[in-house]
């Protein structure tokens, strides 16, 4: 097991050389968007809202934008809801209507396709409250998510 000295500076060749590349691509991910992206075998809790943000990987500048502030909310929001990023790149795409069937947005992310980014709020009974196309203020995205939690 490993074990952090306080007393000493850590040593970011040791964590490489215990925890590997895939630890600091994470931790990158984690600090930088603040949003963990979704697993393809992730269902995401029947009892909370759901946040899905649609991209591809063509979309740099608006996407950019949107995601520091997904982050922000999930900070913010907790456990309250759940945040997802669904990536319709050509490369992805099947796999990323897999993801979206289990979530129960499919129709949803079907329906995004030519808009990137999108931002999808819905109650926890996958019913959707607002879609909001292009970059949208933080206050606008709470408010839909405050109704999807009033909403139930």
């Amino acid at each position: 097991m490993f074990q952090l000295n306080v007393n000493k500076p850590i040593s970011y060749w040791r964590v490489y050389q215990k925890f590997g590349a895939g630890f600091f691509l994470a931790l990158f991910v984690v600090t930088f968007f603040g949003v963990i992206p979704a697993a393809s075998d992730e269902q995401a809790d029947p009892k909370k809202a759901l946040v899905i943000m649609i991209f591809d990987d063509k979309c740099k500048n608006w996407c950019s934008q949107v995601k520091p502030i997904l982050g922000e909310i999930r900070q913010e929001y907790g456990e309250k809801i759940s945040v997802y990023e669904l990536d319709v790149s050509e490369k992805v795409l099947s796999k990323t209507m897999d993801t979206a069937k289990q979530l129960g947005v499919q129709s949803f992310v079907k329906g995004a396709l030519d808009w990137v980014p999108t931002i999808g709020v819905f109650t926890a009974k996958r019913q959707l409250v607002r879609e909001l196309p292009g970059v949208k203020k933080k206050e606008v995205i709470e408010k839909s998510i405050d109704k999807a939690l009033q909403s139930g």
